[in-house]
């Protein structure tokens, strides 16, 4: 069985909106991202409204996502 570089082709966004979930929901314009990544990183620090606990970093709701192909021969792994 062949592997998938699970790290890489991923789309983000910082945005939450309705159905935004679902597949057919168009990311086009999402951000192309390998992973590990950080969104809050590029945002800039704000010691009044950012937190100690996020490092003064803008908090929010990011969603990733990932489409892949499987094969029989992957079945059950």
């Amino acid at each position: 069985m062949r592997g998938i570089d699970f790290n890489s082709n991923w789309k983000f966004i910082l945005d939450d909106q309705p159905g935004i979930h679902l597949l057919e929901y168009d990311d086009t314009s999402w951000k192309d991202v390998t992973l590990p990544h950080d969104w809050s990183i590029e945002k800039p620090f704000d010691k009044e409204n950012g937190q100690a606990c996020t490092g003064f970093l803008a908090g929010g709701i990011g969603w990733y996502r990932k489409r892949f192909i499987t094969t029989r021969d992957m079945e059950n792994q």
